[in-house]
């Protein structure tokens, strides 16, 4: 028995058919990126305990966890935890205001001015104190304590250029390049030797997050799998 099917019918069919591979192939595009991604990202991993191995050349600690092996750079953990908690501080307001001791007064010519005394409302949601004490000339008597070795002169200039620090619940990238160089220099070193009570301490500052990044970008973790290991000693091919 033959069925005959018109040139309407099949161009129908053909389109029904095209549309069902393209769905097909999307949701099989959209599966790959999740396993990518879940491959390559570490906060995808919530370790049920992670049991400490010890400390590496007074740089990185080591847990393992089931078949794998984490590596912590002790330095930059602590950074990006501290980094996390200045930036907080700020954008929250959760800070303490620091009184300079001689205050930085500074005049800038009237087009700058005028860019500067946009922003004022800005920095003193941050926690600086500004007063325009004449038409272009202004000074800053306090500043957030965790900003307080900033160099006034260096930060004016830079929120002048900064077309996009009126942005709020935002912070502001010159406020992050400040915070990151802040956090580098408060965190424990490479070099510096942890007591088992220092290492909890610090992983539980970092809430087992083993996907962070320090303010740099650098990765602050590192996960090595059995099965890597065994590789190395040729245990398997």
């Amino acid at each position: 028995r033959s069925f005959m099917v018109n040139d309407s019918g099949k161009k129908e069919d053909d389109d029904i058919f095209l549309e069902n591979k393209k769905y097909i192939e999307t949701v099989l595009e959209k599966k790959e990126e999740v396993k990518s991604e879940k491959e390559t990202n570490l906060t995808e991993i919530e370790p049920i305990n992670l049991k400490l191995i010890g400390q590496a050349l007074n740089t990185y600690l080591i847990f393992e966890d089931g078949d794998s092996l984490y590596f912590i750079d002790q330095h930059a953990g602590h950074e990006r935890v501290l980094f996390d908690k200045f930036s907080e501080n700020l954008v929250k307001g959760n800070l303490i205001k620091q009184d300079l001791l001689v205050p930085y007064n500074f005049t800038l010519n009237p087009t700058d001015s005028t860019i500067f005394d946009e922003k004022l409302p800005v920095l003193s949601e941050l926690g600086f104190e500004i007063d325009q004490i004449s038409a272009n000339s202004f000074r800053i008597s306090s500043v957030p304590l965790d900003l307080l070795e900033i160099d006034l002169k260096d930060f004016v200039d830079e929120i002048v250029s900064d077309g996009d620090f009126s942005k709020r619940n935002t912070l502001p990238e010159i406020l992050k390049e400040k915070l990151a160089k802040k956090a580098c220099r408060a965190a424990v070193k490479s070099g510096d030797p942890l007591t088992e009570s220092d290492i909890s301490y610090l992983l539980k500052l970092m809430k087992n997050d083993l996907g962070l990044k320090c303010p740099h970008g650098r990765p602050v973790v590192c996960k090595v799998s059995r099965k890597e290991i065994d590789k190395w000693f040729k245990r398997i091919v």
